[in-house]
């Protein structure tokens, strides 16, 4: 017969293993833009995987972005928290910054960045707020030249893992 004891080192075991497992969110983001002047610029649609990997040391996005008839293109994005700063890098584009948790790191709360656009030029400011059930964005995009250039507003609700799948095999065909 189990004891007290046993049952509690059970119970806070089970509780520490799974505050290391990844935690993942996905997203499913409409997105609108205007030049600097004001201008409307077309609306898209986003895909975001989301994995929050505190063991790894790491926060791993893949952003699945769809604007008009151009084919979807996918950002791998990895963020290493180093407290409440963290270093931003792109595994399969040309762009890296750092960025501020509002929040503790581990936890969905706020994100602000700032980010550098590689040999394009430019860079990309924004601000992530989370939600229990979705994701607020505001980026501006600055040219190589200094000038603002756009600003992208973002709003997404939680998706399944289902639905997340299923849109990404349409957007991604292999």
């Amino acid at each position: 017969m189990p004891t007290l004891r046993s049952v509690c080192f059970v119970l806070l075991c089970g509780a520490a293993c799974a505050a290391d497992l990844p935690k993942v969110t996905y997203y499913l983001v409409e997105s609108t833009m205007q030049t600097a002047g004001g201008r409307d610029l077309p609306a898209s649609v986003t895909l975001i995987k989301r994995t929050v990997d505190r063991a790894q040391g790491r926060i791993d996005e893949s952003v699945i972005s769809l604007r008009g008839s151009t084919p979807a293109q996918e950002v791998l994005t990895v963020v290493k928290p180093e407290g409440r700063k963290a270093k931003i890098t792109c595994s399969n584009c040309e762009f890296e910054g750092e960025g501020e948790f509002s929040g503790e790191p581990w936890e969905a709360g706020g994100f602000k960045f700032s980010t550098s656009m590689g040999k394009a030029g430019g860079r990309v400011d924004g601000e992530d707020r989370f939600t229990p059930d979705g994701i607020l964005v505001e980026k501006r995009v600055i040219g190589a030249d200094g000038k603002p250039s756009v600003v992208i507003k973002e709003s997404g609700k939680v998706i399944s893992q289902a639905t997340y799948d299923l849109l990404r095999a349409r957007l991604m065909p292999k």
